[in-house]
Order: structure tokens, then C-alpha cells, then sequence
């Protein structure tokens, strides 16, 4: 059993813009790697979510030595509701303390802990004591169970992990001395998920996996994801297992071989988040604007464009199509407003409301870039709404750009047609329109707003 590791915890996590800021300012942790996902994972890696997900891998060192959490984002859900499952981390270092109370972080004190929690509430327990550059700084996970015997004899008996310390309520499990512990406290009462349920993750050789799915089986125990491969767009494919425990704490096996090379630092991972992170800005101000009664239409988007367009940088402008200057925009910006940024509509292309875009056969225009096929070659086109936006920035220049409103389409496919038919090069963002109805609790989608910055 030695040759198996604890790896990671999987939080699920609604603002990761704020959560990322408190594991970097004041955890005090890096990002080790990002990786964004276009739909759910075959193993359920980000819940119960088909979806577009990212997955940020953040901690105090490579995976290959270091305990790290993963923090995974729905986009779209802003919040999970906890349950009694989790109960905290603990992490040994005195310089969380002193982050804490330069960046006002809310703290509390426990006898030899001090308590903080994440964006979302999760707790972690923090020792005042010098961070060691040699080990790791997380000491354990705790979690709760309903019955410790019960609980002792699934992580003891079947998954083999060693007891380091039993008292009469918890008992600290692990797989080896310089590991990150498992510590299960029976809180007398069953245990409730919620939506914010996580899963551990450890690892073992790739030819132990059918093994352990074996035993856990002929033992009667759940089994969430048999033995599957998984891929990441550019990296090594990982073979996993997910199981659940007496109290359906949820547990993933990877085959060490693989996850260590797919585990590599990735040096442009903090960059990479970076980026994402106006755009996410964007997208979440845009959906919680849409509590309406009706669809949203040309004309929102385009005031939802000119609003943000006065406090983004120039070249995170909403650019599709940059367009020669027209005289008519020509004049400067004078005052205070040369700081700003300024949008003008000058042309807008409406989409009927009573029509169906999926069902279109052609949309005349002369922008060009207006007439598209589905990705499935089904010969059914789309009608794409324009509007050309002309940006007068605080330096005194004058750029116009073409923005594009796909009007119903769901494939996200369209908006690359879009960009490649017209020869254009740069970063496509995609923004989801949804609306809801009022009073009533469900989204309704409008398709994707395609937004694309050049380089």
C-alpha cells in the first residue's frame, strides 16, 4: 500500500474569481495548472453538470509531493448549499495568520487553531507554526461519518490505509507517514451531501484499479464510476475509479503512471486564469442582468456592450471584425472622459422574434460573416444579428468593431464557423444568454453570444 498517495480534495466553486484570490493572498498557495472543459466529466469530476467547467489545481508544490485542492467551477452556478459532510483542512503555517489580517480576512480562534473559510464555506484549520520547506503544510482532511467502526472497516479493511491515531469519536488514517492524513469524525447523526459535496482523490499504480473495483464490489460497497479512462485536451489520459464510502463520501483512484505526467506544473497556469478572469466578469454581470419577463434582444446586448466597453482595456475590447474608421466617429474625447473608453452603435440588424434562426434557409446582407452552417451538415442555417460598435479610446484613436448575436442557436459550433469563414485570428469568447421567466425558478437559454478579441 505504500506505493499509493493522497492526492487532492475536489471543492465545487461558485465565485472563482474571489475563491482564487483567497487561496493565493491569503492560504497563500499557487496555481500549479487550469484547465477549461467544453461539456461534463465522463466520471462526474465537476458534479452532476453537463456543462461548461473549469478545473484550477492550486497548492503549496508540485502534485507529485503536495496535498492540493481542486477547485472546480460550473459556469453558470454562482452557489452550492453545504452539507455536515465536510469538516475542514488543516494546515500547518504562521504565515496564513499574518495574510489574514493584512488582507482582513475573517478569523477566528478555536484553542490551537485558528478558523477561516473559504468563499463557500469551507473551513480550514490553521496551526500558528512555521511553514516547513521540506513537507507539505496540510496535515489532514476531515470528514464526517455516521458510524466510525463502520467507517474503519471500509477505509482500514478494504482500501488498506494505515491507522496513525484512534480516540473515541475520530480515528487519522493514511497511506504513509509524510502524506496528508484522512480523518473521519463520527458526528453521531447521518451525513447530509448537499450540492456541495467533494470527493478525495488518491493514487496507486494503474494495474491496482480493477483490484480495488473488485473488492469494494464483492465487499457490497457503491460504485459510482466503474474502472473508465479519462482525457484532457493536450495531456495524458488517466484511468480512474469512483467509489463511495458507508456515508457516500466520494473517492477517486487514479493510476499514478499517467496522473503524474498529467499533473505537471503547467507555468502559464496562472496566466492561463488570468485571461479568463474580465471574461468571466463579463458573463456573470450579463446573466444576472436577465431577470426579465421576456427574451433578451439585439438592443440589450448591445447596452450591455456599451456599458462594460467603458471600463475595459482597449485590446479586451468586444472585437469580431475591426472595420476602417468612418468619419462620422472621428472627433476626440476631450476632459475627463479621455480615460474612458466610448461605444456607439451605428448599425444594428434586428432578428424577428416570431422567427426560428435554426430553421432559416438564408439571411441576405452585405456584411458577409451574416450566413453560417450548422457544424452537423445538416444544410440548416443561422441568422446571426449585427451591429457595428465604434470605440473611441482615451489615446484618440478610433476603432469600430462588429459584434455578433447568434439569435437561438445552442452550438457553440457556429460562432467557430463565424470566425474561420471570415479569415479572422485571435481568441473567441463565448457568452451565454439565458433568461428567466418571472416567477417561475428555470433558465431558458438564447444560445451564445460569440465575442472575439484579435492578436
Amino acid at each position: 500500500m505504500s506505493a499509493r498517495r493522497a492526492l487532492h480534495f475536489v471543492f465545487k466553486v461558485g465565485d472563482r474569481k474571489e475563491t482564487i484570490r483567497f487561496y493565493t493572498e491569503v492560504l497563500g498557495m499557487k496555481v500549479l495548472r487550469h484547465e477549461e472543459f467544453e461539456e461534463g466529466c465522463k466520471a462526474s469530476c465537476n458534479g452532476p453538470y453537463d456543462g461548461k467547467w473549469s478545473k484550477t489545481m492550486i497548492g503549496y508544490g508540485p502534485e507529485d509531493n503536495h496535498f492540493v485542492a481542486e477547485l472546480t467551477y460550473n459556469y453558470g452556478i454562482k452557489s452550492y448549499k453545504l452539507g455536515n459532510d465536510f469538516i475542514g483542512i488543516t494546515i500547518n503555517s504562521s504565515d496564513i495568520l499574518k495574510n489574514s489580517e493584512e488582507k482582513g480576512w475573517p478569523m477566528k480562534k478555536d484553542n490551537n487553531f485558528a478558523i477561516l473559510e473559504a468563499p463557500g464555506g469551507y473551513k480550514y484549520f490553521v496551526c500558528d507554526q512555521p511553514k516547513s520547506n521540506s513537507s507539505d503544510p496540510v496535515q489532514k482532511v476531515a470528514l464526517a461519518c455516521s458510524d466510525l467502526q463502520k467507517s474503519i472497516d471500509y477505509w482500514n479493511g478494504l482500501l488498506g490505509m494505515k491507522i496513525y491515531e484512534k480516540k473515541d469519536n475520530s480515528v487519522t488514517l493514511g497511506y504513509a507517514d509524510t502524506q496528508c492524513k484522512l480523518e473521519l469524525k463520527d458526528i453521531g447523526e447521518p451525513v447530509n451531501h448537499e450540492k456541495a459535496f467533494g470527493r478525495i482523490a488518491f493514487s496507486c499504480p494503474t494495474s491496482e484499479l480493477a483490484g480495488i473495483q473488485d473488492a469494494i464490489k464483492k465487499a457490497g460497497h457503491k460504485i459510482l464510476t466503474p474502472l473508465v479512462s479519462l482525457d484532457t485536451p493536450g495531456k495524458a489520459t488517466v484511468h480512474v475509479v469512483i467509489l463511495a464510502d458507508p456515508d457516500g463520501h466520494e473517492i477517486c483512484f487514479v493510476g499514478d503512471e499517467a496522473f503524474r505526467e498529467l499533473s505537471q506544473v503547467d507555468p502559464k497556469g496562472d496566466s492561463l486564469l488570468m485571461e479568463l478572469k474580465l471574461d468571466e466578469s463579463l458573463r456573470q454581470q450579463w446573466e444576472l442582468t436577465l431577470y426579465k419577463d421576456s427574451s433578451p434582444n439585439c438592443y440589450e446586448f448591445l447596452e450591455f456592450l456599451e456599458e462594460h466597453a467603458r471600463s475595459m482595456q482597449c485590446k479586451h475590447h468586444a472585437i469580431l471584425h475591426e472595420e476602417e474608421r468612418k468619419s462620422a466617429f472621428q472627433s476626440t474625447i476631450e476632459g475627463p472622459k479621455a480615460l474612458l473608453h466610448e461605444c456607439n452603435v451605428e448599425q444594428v440588424r434586428l432578428v424577428d422574434q416570431d422567427q426560428k434562426p435554426g430553421l432559416l434557409s438564408e439571411c441576405k446582407s452585405k456584411d458577409s460573416g451574416c450566413l453560417f452552417t450548422r457544424a452537423n451538415d445538416s444544410n440548416i442555417q443561422v441568422l446571426l444579428s449585427t451591429a457595428l460598435i465604434n470605440v473611441r479610446t482615451g489615446f484618440g484613436n478610433s476603432v469600430a468593431s462588429r459584434a455578433m448575436l447568434d439569435s437561438g442557436s445552442q452550438s457553440s459550433l457556429i460562432m467557430e464557423s463565424c470566425w474561420k469563414k471570415l479569415g479572422l485570428k485571435g481568441r473567441p469568447t463565448l457568452y451565454r444568454i439565458r433568461y428567466q421567466q418571472l416567477g417561475c425558478g428555470d433558465f431558458f437559454s438564447r444560445g451564445w453570444v460569440g465575442i472575439f478579441t484579435p492578436f
